[in-house]
């Protein structure tokens, strides 16, 4: 069902349009095309920290390896490519996302564990799919009241499951094929690895199942898991935060960058779940809807296939920004908005308008103004 971001009464909606109206002309807007835009200036002396993402493919028992076969949709890449461009070889990748809100402090990088040496391979699980997901006439074996339990056995299954490969040798590797050490994974050399992220292939109809305000196995979600250690160069490490996501390679969810060959994913969900590694929460109400913020940052309702910035309170929170990167306003000025384009797998132009999201913004400090 499709939520109302703005449901309010109505003399809610009418006072807060008078101020929406009333905010925008206090400022002019304008907007620029992407590609007409300059570079914009850094102001940091930060060090740059090199952050590596362990990200385990998985498979749920009875299914075939996915990670080597070919997408038709995208020239024939490899869904293993495709991940790969998603996470770190677009424009578009969650690599350069987190470079531009970290103010070019973070390069985070997207690794795969493989049991294989000659190519890449997922870890099959002890489960079927369908032990995951909801019971219904075509899933027998699913859980009716168990969920919460169920998830939990989904985070042991596969958590035993990556331990024994580890122990038994698998290895890290980029998708050049070169080896990365696990010491590499322990960034702030805290003992604990900074981010894991566990992708499977999206499920199928019959085992959907749709967000109810509780916990679902098989949903995007971010949590907490001590289960797994790895001996290393650094000595020992211990798994910490995770994120686990479906990798939407179906065919509406495939993008190309204009004038390249590079496709890749929608990556809302993974650019949102992976600011909860760094420690940001939900912009949600207590309703567990993304009200009154909306599309005020990823970390509410993230926008795709070209996701927004979060917000300057955010990036501030992680250590991203202080009061050397922000100047405040010491008069009225011009507001340049840039206007960015990408092509989907069939070559349609997308246009995603910055403008659209100040709107939201300054319709969102509309509303609180009036709540408080």
């Amino acid at each position: 069902m499709k939520r109302n971001c703005f449901k309010k009464t109505n003399l809610k909606r009418y006072i807060a349009l008078i101020l929406v109206f009333a905010l925008m002309f206090q400022t002019d807007i304008k907007y620029t095309n992407a590609n007409e835009s300059q570079e914009t200036q850094v102001h940091t002396a930060y060090k740059v920290r090199d952050m590596y993402n362990m990200a385990i493919p998985i498979r749920f028992d009875g299914e075939d390896e996915y990670l080597n076969e070919k997408v038709t949709e995208t020239n024939d890449i490899t869904n293993i490519e495709l991940i790969d461009n998603t996470y770190n070889k677009s424009e578009y990748s969650v690599r350069e996302y987190y470079r531009a809100v970290s103010n070019q402090t973070l390069n985070l990088r997207t690794v795969y564990l493989s049991e294989n040496d000659n190519k890449f391979t997922s870890i099959k699980l002890a489960h079927t799919r369908g032990y995951y997901s909801p019971k219904t006439d075509e899933n027998p074996e699913g859980y009716t009241t168990d969920k919460e339990y169920r998830r939990l056995e989904l985070l042991r299954d596969w958590s035993n499951k990556v331990q024994e490969a580890v122990d038994n040798g698998a290895k890290l590797k980029n998708m050049a094929g070169e080896e990365i050490g696990f010491d590499k994974l322990d960034s702030d050399n805290d003992g604990y690895i900074d981010a894991i992220t566990v992708l499977f292939t999206p499920t199928d109809a019959k085992y959907a199942s749709s967000w109810d305000g509780g916990t679902i196995p098989l949903w995007a979600y971010h949590t907490i898991n001590n289960r797994i250690t790895i001996k290393t160069a650094k000595g020992t490490l211990t798994s910490n935060r995770y994120n686990q996501a479906p990798i939407q390679n179906d065919p509406v969810s495939i993008y190309k960058e204009a004038g390249s060959d590079i496709y890749f994913v929608n990556n809302k969900t993974l650019i949102h779940e992976m600011g909860h590694i760094f420690g940001l929460l939900d912009l949600y109400t207590a309703s567990g809807k993304s009200e009154p913020v909306c599309f005020m940052s990823a970390m509410a309702k993230a926008l795709s296939p070209v996701v927004q910035f979060m917000t300057s309170r955010e990036r501030e929170a992680v250590g991203w920004l202080d009061a050397d990167n922000i100047t405040p306003l010491q008069r009225q000025v011009n507001i340049h908005f840039r206007r960015q384009r990408i092509k989907d797998r069939m070559g349609r132009w997308h246009i995603h308008w910055n403008f659209l999201i100040i709107i939201n913004y300054i319709w969102s400090i509309a509303m609180w103004m009036i709540e408080k």
